[in-house]
């Protein structure tokens, strides 16, 4: 059972691009059906850090508070580990200062703690990595990887 909510788990993280705080729920929701595992097992068979196990189970014990007093669509990781204290004391949450001013073709996303910014045009699409430590070494494999994936998606001529 619990190799069948790790696929679909991983499906589910690959197929859509899930919100932080989607993912964080997601993973939420898979520990307190394994309450015998501790929350690095559950880290290890996912393939995320165990902090994220962390974080989940709090998003999801908090949800109906997070879902009514903040943008939870926005929102990053980050942000949400800065609200722990608060949600701990009970205490109002306020705005999302982590979703600055965007232009209307422009969306932020948290991919397993990798913040990337998006800018869709007519003929292009831009995507901005933050914060993301890559070693000069590896960069060009890793924008060999990219190319790969970006072949993948890439609308094809008629």
């Amino acid at each position: 059972m619990l190799a069948d909510l790790e696929e679909r788990f991983h499906e589910n993280t690959a197929r859509r691009n899930l919100s932080a705080f989607e993912e964080l729920i997601s993973i939420g929701t898979l520990a307190a059906q394994f309450p015998d595992l501790t929350q690095s097992q559950i880290a290890a068979r996912l393939g995320v850090v165990q902090a994220d196990v962390s974080l989940g189970i709090a998003c999801l014990y908090h949800r109906k508070k997070l879902e009514k007093e903040i943008d939870t669509v926005t929102a990053s990781k980050r942000y949400f580990r800065s609200l722990l204290p608060k949600l701990k004391r009970g205490d109002p949450l306020g705005p999302c200062p982590c979703a600055p001013d965007l232009k209307p073709d422009t969306q932020m996303w948290d991919v397993r703690g990798i913040v990337m910014q998006t800018a869709v045009g007519q003929l292009d699409t831009a995507i901005k990595i933050n914060r993301a430590r890559i070693d000069l070494i590896d960069l060009e494999a890793m924008l060999v990887d990219l190319a790969r994936v970006v072949m993948r998606y890439q609308i094809k001529k008629k």
